[in-house]
């Protein structure tokens, strides 16, 4: 969907409502998702960003169970590390490119949506999750 905006005239009021239904098809589409028996969010690093200082914060008080934190705190860097080179590799796409960037990070997101909707049905995980 947000493929077809490079083709538009620019107006906010047209932009905005596709971006937003491409977003939510994004979201709903990763509602559950988690890493080792922790959930997290694709959209949103905030809550993530919060879940990954909480484990270091236990990790260097040095609470009990430091494997699981630690691993915690690994799993949550990556998805916090990967939204952020996400958003800068974003900015420079649209630095040289424009918009038409939107075309690769479409290309991208629909590639991950079809790889991880058959790596569900592959492994017949429609009610849980990888």
């Amino acid at each position: 969907m947000t493929a077809i905006l490079p083709f538009l005239t620019p107006n906010a009021l047209l932009e905005l409502p596709i971006i937003a239904f491409s977003a939510g098809v994004m979201m709903k589409t990763f509602t559950g998702s988690q890493i080792e028996n922790h959930p997290f969010v694709i959209f949103m690093t905030s809550g993530n960003y919060r879940r990954m200082l909480t484990a270091l914060y236990y990790v260097i008080q040095g609470s009990e169970d430091q494997k699981e934190y630690r691993r915690q705190a690994v799993n949550y860097g990556f998805i916090v590390g990967s939204f952020v080179v996400g958003a800068v590799v974003s900015a420079l796409l649209m630095h040289f490119i424009h918009i038409k960037s939107i075309w690769l990070i479409t290309i991208s997101l629909i590639t991950i949506m079809v790889y991880y909707s058959s790596e569900v049905k592959r492994l017949g995980l429609k009610e849980t999750n990888l």
